[in-house]
């Protein structure tokens, strides 16, 4: 909608650009959902260090992924925006801005990665709150302010887009880096030990013998 200020040009470009966008941040998330897993697992069982070692080497083949992309979009924009659109003017204006794509691939790999070892930790509410605040306090106002009342193109709305992810990944980060990891590490054995008791007590009221068989299967 705020794209659509400037024409119907500027609409055409964000969608091919939107759809790039979504394309370098699959490229990452395949590796969020890895560390997701990978670092829940080891805080699970209490290996600690484990998972702060899994959660920072994510962030550098993240990074490492980034800049893959970043290079890409840097020095080959011409290139990949032939196989995109035959239309001229729409390339010269996508072209413009691919370049701030591949900077926004760096602040979306953080941004991504980080979200998912905070959610690892069992702190999914903090995270999409400040997702939200982010993108509701940050982004919609800066990309309103610059396209609807200085009339700023398709750059504009990028340089919001990243302003915000970048904002969201140095809060999330920063809570990353100062959590408690034996705290919430313990809080996640607790809770998955409360629920390895729950179908055994909800069990009892119906079949008697699914305690003895659930203790066995726990057992083993």
């Amino acid at each position: 909608m705020i794209a659509s200020h400037n024409g119907a040009m500027e609409v055409s470009a964000m969608l091919v650009v939107g759809q790039i966008w979504k394309i370098v941040e699959a490229t990452t998330s395949g590796l969020a959902e890895a560390a997701d897993l990978r670092v829940a697992f080891h805080l699970g069982h209490g290996r600690v260090g484990v998972a702060k070692l899994s959660a920072y080497m994510c962030l550098i083949f993240g990074s490492a992924v980034a800049s893959l992309s970043f290079v890409l979009l840097q020095f080959h924009s011409d290139t990949l925006v032939k196989f995109l659109t035959t239309d001229e003017d729409l390339q010269a204006t996508i072209s413009e801005v691919l370049p701030l794509v591949g900077i926004g691939a760096f602040v979306m790999v953080f941004a991504r990665t980080a979200s998912s070892l905070i959610s690892a930790q069992g702190r999914c509410r903090e995270s999409t709150l400040i997702s939200v605040l982010c993108s509701y306090l940050i982004t919609l106002p800066f990309a309103e302010i610059l396209v609807m009342h200085y009339n700023y193109d398709l750059k504009a709305v990028l340089a919001a887009v990243i302003l915000g992810r970048a904002t969201f990944a140095a809060i999330i980060l920063h809570f990353m880096i100062l959590s408690n990891w034996n705290k919430l590490s313990r809080l996640i054995r607790e809770k998955a030990a409360v629920k390895m008791k729950t179908p055994a007590s909800t069990a009892s009221f119906g079949d008697s013998r699914a305690p003895s068989l659930y203790s066995e299967q726990v057992q083993v």
